[in-house]
């Protein structure tokens, strides 16, 4: 059972244990190897499955409130590791010492709540949500990948149309245009339904988030690409163009959206900025 910590001190000294138990655990189901939780990004992609295994009861379930709060506390102490942030025990509205990590680099003030990650993403529906909501954090990585990602936008242009092309043999243009957009959507539903690995189906909706953003700044004719490093927005961590981030938009494009939906969207943001 998990201990309720009043003190920094205490949950510093407990949480050793803590995570070890959450490995013990998962190994003994044999859900996942106690070496795969190494406290890096990636391992996050290897947890997220089973936190949604753990919090719909079909792995853990006699332990699902202790299993849940160690996964909170697992992607807390991944983002301390990856970047020297530090816990502190913070109170939310219950009053109750919480444990969370702040100090973070480049987000001083931020806090970050770990049990708060898994209370809103295991309902999540895109794929990576865990990873992502560890990662956006690190504002020294995200740098690193937007500038990529800026530097090389023609390249992952010429790769998402492939992809597309390869996987639901769909023609996009070499120029993004608004009526491609039914395409895109339509290529982002099916995404969801392929067995592919986390990494894989993120840099698709990466690749399509660069192309709906490349299509706004055509359409506007102004605009430039920047990452948003402001702590109490929604977009913090993303890649934006014109203070817009594509990729909220791109990760909301399911089966269930009806058609039109991608294009409604844009429209409808860029009609706000004219």
């Amino acid at each position: 059972m998990v201990d309720e910590y009043r003190t920094q001190a205490q949950f510093k000294r407990g949480l050793p244990a803590e995570l070890d138990a959450l490995r013990a655990a998962l190994a003994r189901e044999g859900a996942l190897e106690a070496s795969v939780l190494d406290l890096s990004y990636a391992s996050l992609d290897a947890l997220e499955p089973l936190a949604r295994d753990v919090a719909a009861g079909k792995v853990l379930a006699t332990q699902r409130e202790d299993a849940l709060t160690r996964i909170g506390w697992y992607a807390g102490e991944t983002l301390v590791k990856q970047t020297g942030a530090w816990w502190r025990m913070g109170v939310r509205s219950t009053g109750r010492p919480m444990p969370c990590v702040t100090r973070i680099p480049l987000l001083d003030e931020q806090e970050v709540y770990p049990h708060e990650i898994i209370k809103h993403g295991t309902r999540a529906s895109f794929p990576g949500w865990l990873r992502e909501a560890v990662e956006i954090h690190d504002l020294h990585l995200r740098r690193e990948l937007a500038e990529h990602l800026i530097e090389e936008i023609d390249t992952e242009l010429a790769a998402f149309r492939k992809d597309v092309q390869a996987l639901f043999g769909l023609e996009l243009p070499a120029q993004p245009e608004r009526g491609a957009l039914g395409s895109v959507q339509d290529s982002l539903a099916r995404s969801t339904r392929l067995d592919e690995a986390l990494p894989a189906q993120r840099t698709f909706q990466q690749r399509a988030a660069l192309y709906v953003g490349t299509l706004l700044r055509r359409e506007l004719g102004r605009g430039r690409w920047s990452l948003c490093e402001e702590a109490r927005r929604l977009e913090l961590g993303q890649l934006c163009v014109d203070e817009w981030a594509p990729i909220r938009v791109v990760r909301r494009m399911s089966p269930e959206v009806p058609a039109g939906g991608l294009l409604e969207a844009f429209e409808r943001e860029l009609g706000a900025r004219r």
